[in-house]
């Protein structure tokens, strides 16, 4: 069994927030602790998963197709993670990767160990099959 190893470092959830319902996190940022994921195109990359709610601008009418004076700013999905990955070259230069986010972006996964896993999973070489919480 392989266990992704994250670290929590932002804020704890307010247990007033009710846009974090139905969330096993507990935490609006979780990190891995290095840069000890393997991906699929051979880089190493360390994570930093956060929580949001995804909006989307609407251009049109939904009735009647036309374009609107004003574009409308919609909710799109409550309470999913988005995934930012960075990797380091030969020099030991840090980049940023954004195919991951990207790829988080369009198919929006909730913001639960599931989710996480299943993000991760879509591009690891390593299959994981559960989260551990290390460090402080």
């Amino acid at each position: 069994m392989n266990t992704l190893k994250l670290e929590k470092r932002g804020c704890e959830f307010n247990p007033f927030d009710e846009t974090v319902k139905g969330s096993d996190i507990g935490n609006y940022r979780v990190c891995t602790p290095f840069y000890d994921i393997p991906a699929k195109n051979g880089r190493q990359y360390f994570l930093e998963i956060f929580h949001y709610d995804k909006y989307v601008t609407r251009h049109t009418n939904k009735r009647t197709g036309k374009p609107l004076s004003r574009p409308v700013k919609e909710l799109a999905a409550l309470n999913v993670c988005a995934v930012s990955a960075c990797f380091r070259d030969e020099d030991g230069t840090c980049y940023g990767d954004p195919s991951v986010w990207k790829a988080s972006y369009d198919a929006p996964r909730p913001y639960t160990s599931q989710g996480i896993l299943d993000i991760v999973n879509s591009f690891s070489a390593n299959h994981y099959d559960a989260i551990e919480y290390v460090g402080a």
